[in-house]
């Protein structure tokens, strides 16, 4: 007695000699079940005894056996009996073992126990067949209505299903532990008798059309004649359409179904239960089957069979999905072990449950083979619902079986999957998928596409892909590509961003479909094309990294002919995108006539990928929004400009006009500015190139910068924008510096000035940089001469000067403007109660930087812009607000240092220095003691007027003479000005300077003309170590342009003369010695040739006026050099007593009108008092210098003989120039001249005493790097298999790593370099590869350029261990690795390997991969330390994935490296900034070396000298 569709499967044959109560009426039937049902049940029982003490023998159990199994077949109205017979089952199969009938006791582990469990699983099986509604005269109860009924039936057969599966679930713990509730022991036949009960109760229900199908008809059934219904079919599934024809049309054979089987019009209940109980059947029979260990081939082919009709349902489809996932992962353990998969096959249901199973190894892969494809072919299912999750269930095996090795540590393995097999597995269902040409089903066949791309994207390990697979799938990709629905599309995208990085075999032949699909996805999508596609910013970001890829082709394969035009699409760029290529290409040959040229077909070559790449990058860059997505395409542009600046600089001009308009439009969020900066900044190494192209580029740039710097402070939030006016400021400088192109275009550089001021005064708003410049250029009448210099009349009030140089004149005003009146902007920041403002009465103006200022400011008369909105004066600051605005002000001041000192200068067009050093190599101690030396040997020589012979000494060197550190002041002084900068001030007298005329124009006059006094400053501040000669030349004011004559000079860069009047030409008639030569001060010599007024020798003073003439006199030689007699003048008029009035002068007396009420001295002092006594001791003492006078003028009025005494007047004695006992006194002009030694400096320049800790902490501060220092590992590898001993020292190394290694920076000999080096030496290490720009310095450390001292005894491990310790020594604290490997296969266990034994240090890794198939070619990976990809993009211009030529590789690697290392710093927690560590440097030690006095002291110290002992 059971199920009917369990016989007709085959499964089962009903036994005649059962069901004995069936010919029985319903009432009858009915009655005596329930009379039997209440002796038997537990809860009802109406027996005397317990009803497990009833049935005292296995017939008595048979018996009523019969009658329960006979109440599963009874109507539904009658739920209390049938519950009741549920319940005694229940009992006797699961509940406590007390509770089962004595005979079942006795009869455990006999063939009557297992006969009895199969007949309980049997008749419980009853339950599953529907029920038609019965006559209300046939029933007992209230009839039910057919929703009740459902449910109600429904409700029962969960309950048989959780028995079915609790036995189940016993019986397997049982044979785990003894432990177990269940008495009961499943023999193999009771396994498979249960296995086909259930099967067969899931196949009645689960075989049913969906109630979807069943509403959309209106009721299923057979008309009178018994014909089938199936007009409600339309728009089903043929499966579901057979199912109707099986199930739905019964109704005259009905007649020949057994009483307890289907009846005319039983199935109307059969789609409501069958979705009910559809995913609880489907659970059971999955987990009963894998517990019970079936491996029947009958039985599977069965399942199989039965299966397919039940794929119309998509809980069945999940359900299998989760179990064959589960099993995938246990196979995958079986075979390759580890951590691979699972160690149990473990099954979590979508739905809700899961289970856990220890399988045998053998059933797990033969179940897991057998239900991988029980579901048959997916494209044989007709619901597009259902055959997308069936295809997402192979996604999710590929998956799994993709995911061996990634998260496991253990090394790779051999045997992980291959491509192949998997396409042998899934391959003919995904190509047949992906050629549907259905709308509807257009989410499975994305999925489909999805799988095959990352099939395909997995790298092979030993075979490569058959060709017939990569035929197969570049045929769907093209045509996915080309006219693919938009999800098609999305799928391939993404799953693709790599593909050319796989260098598969003729994978270049889909760059033009790739191609067509980026364009239909960038610069914008089309709202109606793509619906509801959802993630487009992910869909625009892959399709950026595709386009990533195929950007490096162009170059390489220029020549190369393609598939087909790529289409263009007309914008504001593609007219100027065709211009500039076309300019660059070169022009036809003359052979090729004009018709030939208009005839021929054009033709698509890989160089036309040139112009789509950059065409779609900048129109993306106009209307994308996502900010990762700006990043990437800032990035891409980056790398664009390194691929084509040697082949079209116009290209770059195309970007920079591109960016620039977006960033002036500030539509981009605050997070993308930085990568706008960087791309900006990269691009300005390009300048040479650029400015070839078009001129105004780089001038354009800056105003760019400017203004939207400017706008970030009219903003007025310093917080928020901090950030970006910092990298504003760099970028602007780098731009400025570059060249010198600045130095011709006098508005920009104003605009540039203007802006640093506005950060440098950002803290005193009220001060004279209150108010810069607008937009407009500066008016001509600021304007002084054809250089466009500031005119003398705006310079601070000092003697008239002019400089000689008028090439460095705007270095002079770049000095004046950073050292000399800057208190606003170089103070200690501290709030002021009172600023002075900006006055500019009369011609005078306090300071050089004001005078900059006034120009700017008057040039653009009312439109000049205060430098923050009024509401920033407004309140006390907040302490985040102050921290902002120090940062912009600590960043301008860099700048405005780097412009002074910079521009011009560097990078140096000698060899004195080079790009290794940014600080003057020019050491002023060493200089001041060969002054001493050479002082000393003068006043020691007996040859004051002859050539110096210091052999005379011996070979006892300068230094060794032992100068004393007092003796240093009488040529050197050193100033602190306001804590920010020390000024070293070292005079270079004439008689300790070279006799060198080499360049001077004429070397005789200048070999007889003394020279003019120098001064040789160096400067000390957080930008560097910086040295400047001043030169000082006096002229006569009074003389006329007409009597000035003009020649030309040769002059020095190196000379800043702020300083410089005209020259006094005084003959010299005995040549002076010369004595021996000063060193060099560190800078590049440049001879320009620059127009210089000569006075004439003869010049006319006037005397002074309160004498009663004048006196003109002729300065000759032989006055300036004291050898002749002085002209006395005679005694001509008697002087008179004071007050002095001068000839023919009147004086004027006027009273004023209240005088009488002054009083008078007298009578405000009283006498008695103490302060009364003192004043008469001054009165009288007065008194007697009176008298003393009117005696002395009485006594020469009494002597008419003429007075002996010398009254002539006469000037001072010149300087002789070689006279080595005369003091310095041109640093007090110096200071003077720059006004420094004003009452108003006195707060800020302090001098410094000079002591040997003085001395010792300024060598310590020389010592710190002035820029960004540090290095980068490289290495080489074979594959990902090398060990830390191989990758030290492999075997073989490939040349082309060796070019990169050279190319990637310059080689540097190491005994000879002077720059940085981090601990590398010369012993172990002869020449490196090294990098420096004016911002960073880098060495690049391997280990291949490393060796160990071959004179030091040890064996090869001892060597290779000795060379792991110089390696991982040589730069300690790097952070970043660029690898070179020929392998990819587990790249992120080699990266983990290295930075977890190597190079702990190491946070992000630049990966190399040189392809194949093309040399010329490079895949480049970036991945932190744990060998995971960096997707955020802070890193850049290479991005992870990339495919980029070798014209640009070694370029592209170094500045990503050094973009690694500048993000990567900022997580270290002690990190520290170039600049501040030098400024901390400075302001410490100030703090223990400033000589604290008043600012009489200050002046007194001026004029003291130690004097030395002659």
């Amino acid at each position: 007695m059971f199920l009917d569709r369990i016989s007709q499967l085959g499964l089962l044959q009903h036994d005649p000699e059962s069901n004995i109560v069936a010919p029985l009426p319903l009432a009858v039937r009915r009655k005596l079940i329930w009379e039997v049902v209440q002796c038997l049940s537990s809860r009802t029982s109406i027996l005397a005894v317990p009803p497990a003490q009833v049935l005292s023998s296995t017939r008595h159990v048979e018996w009523m056996m019969e009658l329960l199994g006979a109440g599963f077949a009874l109507p539904i109205e009658d739920v209390a009996i049938v519950g009741e017979c549920v319940a005694v089952y229940r009992v006797w199969l699961l509940d406590n073992p007390d509770l089962i009938p004595s005979a079942l006791r006795a009869a455990i582990g006999q063939a009557y126990e297992q006969r009895f469990l199969q007949t309980c699983f049997m008749h419980m099986s009853l339950l599953f067949q529907p029920r038609k509604p019965h006559d209300a005269a046939t029933l007992q109860n209230e009839p039910l209505n057919p929703d009740t009924q459902c449910a109600t039936h429904v409700n029962l057969c969960r309950q048989i299903l959780a028995v079915f599966l609790t036995c189940a679930q016993q019986q397997t713990q049982k044979q785990i532990s003894a432990h177990s509730q269940s008495e009961y022991s499943f023999s193999n036949e009771t396994w498979t008798v249960l296995i086909k009960v259930v099967l067969g109760c899931a196949d009645r229900l689960l075989v049913e059309p969906t109630l979807h199908c069943v509403s959309n008809s209106g009721g299923l059934g057979a008309d009178d004649k018994g014909n089938r219904r199936t007009s409600y079919l339309e728009g089903t599934s043929s499966v579901e359409k057979g199912l109707v024809a099986l199930w739905g049309g019964r109704g005259a054979e009905s007649k020949d179904r057994t009483p307890m089987g289907s009846v005319s019009g039983e199935f109307n209940l059969g789609p409501k239960m069958g979705d009910a109980l559809c995913d609880s059947l489907s659970k059971v029979l999955f987990e009963v089957w894998l517990r019970s260990g079936e491996m029947s081939v009958d039985l599977w082919s069965c399942l199989k069979e039965e299966f397919f009709k039940w794929t119309h349902r998509i809980e069945v489809i999940r359900n299998w999905n989760a179990v064959v996932l589960g099993l995938t992962n246990r196979v995958i353990n079986q075979l390759y072990g580890g951590s691979e998969g699972t160690l149990q096959t473990c099954v979590t249901f979508v739905t809700g449950g899961s289970f856990t199973l220890d399988l045998k190894e053998d059933f797990a892969v033969y179940a897991w083979h057998r239900l991988t494809y029980i579901i048959g072919n997916v494209n044989s299912i007709e619901s597009p619902e259902i055959f997308h999750v069936a295809i997402k269930g192979i996604a999710k095996v590929v998956d799994a079986f993709h995911a061996v090795g990634i998260d496991s540590g253990a090394e790779s393995d051999s045997n992980s999957p291959e491509g192949n097999t998997l396409l042998h597995m899934f391959g003919a269902w995904l190509f047949e998928a992906v050629t549907r040409k259905s709308p509807e089903y257009e989410d499975g066949i994305s999925e489909a596409y999805a799988i095959l791309c990352r099939i395909f994207c997995q790298r092979q390990r030993r075979k490569q892909f058959l060709e017939t697979y990569l035929a197969r799938f570049y045929s769907a990709l093209s045509v996915g590509l080309r006219t693919g629905h938009p999800q098609t599309l999305t799928s391939i995208i993404l799953n693709c961003e790599h593909f050319f990085g796989l260098d598969l075999q003729g994978s270049r032949v889909l760059v033009y479909g790739f191609a067509i699909g980026v364009r239909r996805v960038l610069p914008a999508i089309e709202d109606k094309e793509w619906g509801a596609t959802s993630g487009l910013d992910e869909l625009r970001r892959g399709t950026l990294k595709v386009l990533g890829c195929i950007m490096g082709f162009s170059n390489r394969f220029s020549t190369v002919p393609m598939k087909g035009l790529i289409p263009q699409e007309k914008n504001e760029w593609s007219a100027r995108i065709q211009e500039i290529y076309q300019d660059s290409e070169p022009r036809p040959s003359s052979s090729v006539t004009g018709a030939e040229q208009g005839t021929a077909a054009p033709k698509s070559k890989f160089s036309s990928l040139k112009l789509f790449c950059l065409d779609v990058l900048l129109s993306s860059l106009s209307v994308e929004q996502n900010p990762q997505n700006c990043k990437f395409i800032l990035h891409l542009l980056g790398c664009f400009a390194y691929e084509e600046v040697l082949h079209c600089p116009g290209a770059i001009c195309l970007i920079l006009d591109a960016v620039k308009a977006k960033m002036l439009s500030k539509t981009w969020p605050h997070e993308v500015m930085p990568s706008v900066f960087d791309l900006l900044s990269q691009t300005s190494a390009f300048w040479a190139s650029v400015n070839n192209c078009v001129k105004s580029t780089s001038k354009d740039v800056v105003l760019a910068l400017c203004s939207y710097v400017d706008g970030l402070f009219c903003d007025d939030d310093v917080i928020t924008n901090q950030q970006m006016i910092i990298k504003g400021y760099d970028c602007m400088i780098r731009w400025a510096l570059v060249g010198g192109w600045i130095e011709k275009e006098k508005d920009c550089l104003l605009k540039v000035h203007a802006s640093l001021c506005r950060g440098v005064s950002i803290l005193s708003r009220d001060d004279e940089f209150s108010s810069v410049s607008g937009s407009n250029p500066l008016s001509s009448k600021h304007q002084s001469g054809s250089n466009g210099n500031i005119s003398a009349g705006q310079a601070p009030a000092a003697p008239i000067s002019q400089s000689s140089n008028s090439t460095t004149s705007a270095l002079a005003n770049h000095f004046a403007t950073f050292a000399g009146n800057v208190s606003s902007a170089m103070g200690s920041d501290k709030i002021r109660k009172g600023r002075r403002s900006l006055k500019s009465r009369g011609t005078t103006i306090t300071s050089p930087l004001a005078t900059l200022v006034a120009a700017v400011t008057t040039a653009n008369g009312k439109d000049a812009v205060p430098t923050s909105p009024l509401k920033s004066n407004v309140g006390v600051s907040t302490f985040a607000k102050l921290t902002a605005e120090s940062s912009v002000k600590a960043a301008a001041e860099i700048c405005l240092s780097q412009m002074l000192n910079h521009l011009g200068n560097f990078p140096p067009r000698g060899s004195t220095s080079g790009v290794s050093r940014v600080s003057t190599l020019f050491c002023e101690i060493s200089e001041v003691k060969r002054l001493l030396a050479q002082r000393r040997y003068l006043l020691d020589s007996a040859y004051s007027t002859s050539e110096l012979d210091m052999n005379a000494y011996g070979h006892i060197s300068l230094e060794d003479l032992g100068p004393s550190i007092g003796e240093y002041k009488r040529f050197l002084r050193y100033y602190v000005y306001d804590n920010r900068i020390i000024l070293g001030l070292l005079e270079q007298p004439e008689w300790a300077m070279p006799h060198n005329t080499s360049n001077d124009s004429d070397s005789e006059t200048s070999d007889q003309t003394p020279r003019d006094p120098k001064l040789i400053l160096v400067v000390r501040d957080a930008t560097g170590k910086f040295s400047w000669q001043s030169t000082l030349k006096y002229f006569d004011a009074n003389q006329t342009k007409d009597s000035t004559a003009s020649t030309r000079v040769s002059c020095d860069m190196k000379k800043l003369q702020p300083l410089a009047v005209a020259d006094l030409r005084v003959t010299e008639s005995v040549r002076r010695p010369r004595p021996v030569s000063a060193p060099h001060a560190g800078r590049s010599r440049m001879a320009v040739e620059l127009p210089v007024e000569i006075p004439p020798s003869k010049c006319v003073h006037e005397s002074d006026g309160n004498l009663v003439e004048s006196i003109e006199f002729e300065v000759t030689s032989a006055s300036v050099m004291g050898d002749a007699q002085e002209k006395i003048a005679p005694y001509s008029l008697k002087p008179s007593l004071p007050p002095h009035i001068p000839a023919n002068a009147e004086v004027l007396t006027a009273e004023c009108y209240n005088e009488s009420a002054i009083p008078k001295f007298t009578d405000l002092v009283n006498a008695d008092t103490e302060e009364g006594r003192k004043y008469e001791v001054l009165k009288r003492t007065i008194e007697k210098c009176i008298q003393a006078e009117q005696e002395s003028y009485d006594s020469f009025a009494s002597n008419a003989e003429p007075v002996d005494r010398n009254t002539a007047a006469r000037p001072t004695p010149p300087v002789d120039q070689y006279d080595p006992n005369i003091p310095s006194c041109a640093f007090r002009l110096f200071l003077t001249h720059m006004g420094f030694l004003g009452l108003e400096s006195h707060e800020k320049l302090r001098p410094l005493v000079m002591t040997e800790a003085f001395l010792k902490d300024l060598e310590k501060m020389d010592a710190l790097a002035e820029r960004e220092c540090f290095g980068i590992n490289v290495l080489y590898s074979k594959d990902a298999n090398a060990s830390i001993e191989t990758l030290l020292r492999p075997k073989t190394i490939d040349s082309e790593f060796f070019k990169f290694l050279h190319s990637i920076g310059t080689p540097v000999d190491l005994s000879k370099h002077v720059g940085y080096r981090g601990n590398l030496s010369s012993s172990t290490c002869r020449t490196t590869s090294y990098f420096a720009s004016r911002n960073v310095e880098m060495i690049f450390n391997s280990p291949y350029t490393i060796r160990v001292p071959e004179s030091i005894p040890m064996d090869e491990a001892e060597r290779l261990n000795e060379l792991k310790i110089v390696y991982t020594n040589s730069t300690p604290d790097t952070h970043v690795l660029i690898l070179w490997i020929e392998s990819l296969h587990d790249l992120a266990q080699l990266i983990k390997r290295i930075t977890s034994t190597l190079l702990p240090s190491v946070t992000a890794a630049i990966v190399v991969h040189p392809q194949a198939s093309a040399s010329g070619l490079y895949d480049i990976r970036i991945l932190n330390a744990a060998g995971l990809v960096e997707e955020n993009w802070a890193i850049g211009p290479l991005v992870n994935g990339m495919i980029i030529s070798q014209s640009a590789l070694a370029k592209l690697v170094r500045s990503s490296a050094q973009s690694a290392h500048l993000v990567t710093r900022i997580l270290k927690s002690n990190y520290r900034r170039p600049h501040t560590a030098r400024r901390l440097m400075i302001e410490e030690i100030c703090n223990k070396h400033k000589l604290a006095t008043t600012w009489a002291g200050f002046y007194a110290d001026l004029f003291s000298f130690d004097s030395p002992k002659d």
